[in-house]
């Protein structure tokens, strides 16, 4: 059943093309990402994947920062045209039940990706051994040890029943390190103002004279929201008690 739970209209789906407000935030957000997995790169020519790379927008990114050995997977083929017009490499997957491709790779990205897996061990496990030398794997997901989680409880947006299957903090991603025998892990907060806009957003859903129609998950107002929170979003970043992570095994 699990591709119901993302249907063609799915959010993550649908950034490229689009001129929306919460598209061209999001965009933002994806260039500064791709400027942080550029700093764990070792030169323009390094192997990259994406492991569900939705929309593929993040692999544009990192092409338009000069990279150019950029491939990506999904289990949905949503951007496999778009993908191909930019001459990044996409294979349409399951990556649970194969990896996509045989070469190895210097940066595996699963960027919020490792919370909608069923078996997180299982593919960290196959990640490592398509590592290249010195090789990393990069994982952005909701961090559980986190204020917005604290404040929110079951509304917080990283939880996002029924996609997201598994919640991590930095202590559960030490342990699958532990476990996976990854040389090192390094944590680092990550500024994630929407995931407290949508938080609130699924509070005032639960409340009658409060709910609104939701477009592609978001009401009217969450995007607004969004920008709102960005100055509890960077406080919270600093303190190490952002609502979302950056985890980086090697």
């Amino acid at each position: 059943n699990i591709p119901s739970f993302y249907p063609s209209n799915y959010r993550n789906h649908l950034q490229f093309g689009r001129t929306g407000f919460y598209s061209q935030l999001k965009k933002i957000q994806l260039q500064f990402m791709a400027r942080d997995i550029e700093g764990f790169s070792k030169n323009k020519y390094s192997k990259i994947l994406e492991i569900g790379c939705g929309s593929g927008l993040l692999l544009l990114m990192l092409q338009q920062r000069g990279f150019r050995y950029l491939r990506g997977t999904d289990i949905s083929n949503a951007s496999e045209m778009f993908l191909s017009e930019k001459g990044i490499v996409f294979r349409k997957a399951n990556i649970e039940k194969e990896f996509p491709y045989k070469e190895r790779f210097d940066l595996i990205i699963l960027n919020h990706v490792i919370e909608h897996l069923f078996d997180p061990v299982f593919v960290l496990s196959q990640c490592k051994q398509h590592l290249a030398t010195d090789g990393k794997v990069i994982v952005i997901t909701p961090n559980s040890n986190s204020i917005v989680f604290d404040l929110f409880k079951k509304y917080c947006d990283g939880i996002n029943a029924p996609r997201h299957l598994f919640v991590f903090s930095p202590k559960s991603m030490e342990n699958l390190r532990k476990k996976l025998i990854y040389n090192k892990l390094v944590f680092y907060p990550v500024l994630d103002p929407m995931q407290w806009a949508i938080s609130l957003q699924n509070v005032f859903q639960n409340i009658s004279f409060l709910r609104t129609r939701l477009k592609k998950g978001l009401a009217w107002y969450t995007v607004f929201l969004g920008v709102l929170f960005i100055p509890i979003s960077l406080i919270t970043r600093f303190g190490r008690k952002s609502a979302s992570m950056m985890c980086v095994l090697e």
